[in-house]
């Protein structure tokens, strides 16, 4: 097996922990904000709300933001591109 050539042979053990942290961390923060302000700045419509707008701003980017204009992978009219 054809290993990829890559800058560095090995990612040093900082720059892994520096990934997970990032990677980890914010999840994290989220839950234990919700817990600490349930039912006094958090309700149950505002996690439907969070997961509505996120499924809405994801589609939007990779639908909207990458496919139609990194890749020109279809065509619309001026004002659906503009939004």
């Amino acid at each position: 097996m054809t290993r990829i050539k890559t800058v560095r042979e090995r990612t040093s053990v900082p720059s892994q922990v520096a990934g997970i942290v990032a990677v980890v961390v914010p999840p994290l923060g989220l839950v234990a904000a919700v817990w600490l302000l349930w039912n006094r700045g958090v309700r149950p419509v505002d996690l439907v709300l969070l997961a509505i707008f996120y499924v809405a701003c994801g589609l939007g980017i990779t639908v909207g933001f990458h496919r139609l204009f990194t890749h020109k992978s279809f065509e619309t009219g001026a004002g659906l591109r503009a939004l």
